[in-house]
Parts: C-alpha cells; structure tokens; sequence
C-alpha cells in the first residue's frame, strides 16, 4: 500500500470519528449530564496534548541547562 493512499485513510477515519462524535454529542445537548460528560471527552485530547506539549517545552529547556557544581 503506497503512502499516499495510507494517508487517505488515515485521513477519513479521521474525520469519520470526529464527525460522529460531533453528531452524537448534539443529540446528547437533550440531557444536562450527559452532555457535561461529552463536553470533557472532546475536550480531553486537547487537555492531553497542551499536556505533551509543556512536557516536551520543558525537557527541551532543561537538556540545554548547564550544571554547575
């Protein structure tokens, strides 16, 4: 399977399974709970990522600090 076509796919799940997490949290605006609890899972990638990203943010300055004893 070349590259190009593994990137299509990749691509469509993609937008297969956030578009059916946009569609079933609509129907879930009906209850306040449930909706309570989708809003934190479509929200939880963005949490996990700006998470990585500080992480990484901060081994990338510490591996530059220089000790001195």
């Amino acid at each position: 399977m070349n590259q190009k076509l593994l990137g299509c796919l990749v691509l469509l799940g993609t937008y297969s399974i956030v578009t059916l997490a946009l569609y079933s949290f609509k129907f879930a605006l009906v209850n306040e709970t449930i909706s309570y609890y989708w809003s934190a899972v479509l929200l939880l990638p963005v949490i996990l990522w700006l998470w990585a990203l500080v992480a990484w943010c901060e081994a990338e300055m510490l591996s530059n600090a220089k000790r001195e004893w």
